[in-house]
């Protein structure tokens, strides 16, 4: 959101995202629909001094199995600094460490991956990441602001009342996608599908107001020669609209005063106030 008082004393409000703020919003839902943990994970787990297994609470492991993987760390009481999950077995409804817990009970861990945002990563960034490699599967997504018709059409309306000038309007942005890794081919129609099929993508999606257009090119595979090697690469363009609404806030008049004078003189006086 931003706000801003212009030299005018009108108050300009308007709640357009910037393209970085769109792009960490991607970079959140494909993490989430490559069944990469995005955000830190908590869970009551159940934990016997000694030994490195530990049984997360019911529903939590079957709700949140597909968000749990080695290479995750994990932190709380009764677990040691840096331990991580070298396995998970979604039969037992356990997973095991690298690190003996040093307590028994019932403990409340927080699950992290701490490599997510570099799997899947933001173009453009100023301080930029160091390469993946050729056998790692990484995403990079870059947003871009388009011209259209459309985009330049605007919703106006006014508040009396208030002194407000409200404009809404469909600001058009595309979005490209470059997959390498592997399991490129894979990946870039799993985050196609979810994008268009997951209503976890579609509502989060939405409460950032953006949109996606679900005529989605057919993407296109182009391995990269780099380095003396062919390194699998798989791009899709996804366009997509984000609603923007814009306000002004321009001064009003409080109150006014009335007078009404005839050949006699001032005959009323009186003030006029706003509700």
């Amino acid at each position: 959101m931003q706000s801003i008082q212009w030299p005018d004393g009108n108050l300009f409000t308007s709640d357009a995202h910037s393209d970085k703020e769109i792009e960490t919003v991607f970079q959140f839902v494909a993490a989430q629909l490559l069944g990469i943990l995005a955000s830190p994970l908590t869970l009551n787990v159940a934990l016997v001094s000694g030994s490195p297994i530990a049984t997360p609470s019911q529903p939590d492991f079957p709700n949140n199995t597909w968000l749990i993987y080695a290479g995750e760390t994990v932190t709380g009481t009764g677990i040691p600094s840096g331990a991580k999950i070298i396995s998970v077995d979604p039969l037992l409804g356990t997973f095991t460490m690298d690190s003996n817990a040093t307590t028994t009970g019932v403990s409340s861990l927080v699950i992290a991956d701490p490599l997510a945002f570099s799997k899947v990563r933001i173009g453009w960034l100023r301080q930029g990441q160091p390469g993946p490699s050729i056998d790692k599967d990484t995403l990079f997504i870059r947003c871009t602001t388009e011209d259209s018709a459309y985009s330049r059409l605007r919703d106006n309306q006014f508040s009396g009342l208030t002194g407000t000038f409200t404009d809404v309007f469909t600001r058009m942005w595309t979005s490209h996608w470059t997959f390498y890794g592997p399991n490129s081919t894979n990946n870039c129609k799993l985050i196609q599908s979810g994008l268009l099929k997951s209503l976890f993508a579609t509502k989060y999606l939405a409460d950032s107001n953006l949109y996606i257009n679900p005529s989605i090119e057919e993407p296109s595979r182009g391995p990269e020669r780099f380095q003396g090697q062919w390194w699998e690469r798989q791009d899709m363009v996804i366009d997509f609209n984000e609603q923007i609404t814009e306000t002004l806030t321009v001064g009003t008049v409080k109150s006014v005063e009335v007078k009404i004078y005839n050949e006699t003189g001032l005959q009323t006086d009186f003030t006029v106030t706003a509700p």
